[in-house]
């Protein structure tokens, strides 16, 4: 059985990273990483409701952390399922980033 390390951490920013991309009936239809974001003060869009969503890059940075922990203590208890479920993710997610970049004007983007 593998023992529990910094590597176990992964798996639980693995499941951060996934969890502020969810909606569990908050009433303003927001996310939890854009109520992380109101708590905080600050915007989670670039434009009011639209635009570029800053939670995807703290979802992006929450599953690198889960890679990187996965990756360097392969050893430990949940790195591994971690490592590889965070890396799929992590392309997906920058796969639908590039397509929103390009499919969408520029004005969208910026606010202009």
């Amino acid at each position: 059985m593998k023992k529990i390390g910094f590597g176990s951490l992964s798996l639980i920013f693995l499941i951060g990273g996934i969890l502020i991309s969810f909606n569990f009936g908050f009433s303003n239809k927001n996310i939890i990483g854009d109520e992380i974001f109101n708590f905080f003060g600050l915007k989670a869009w670039s434009c009011d409701s639209e635009g570029f969503h800053y939670t995807v890059i703290l979802m992006m940075i929450l599953l690198g952390i889960s890679f990187y922990l996965g990756r360097k203590y392969p050893n430990d208890m949940g790195a591994t399922l971690s490592k590889s479920i965070s890396i799929i993710l992590l392309i997906i997610t920058t796969l639908l980033l590039i397509y929103a970049i390009i499919a969408h004007s520029p004005e969208t983007i910026y606010c202009q």
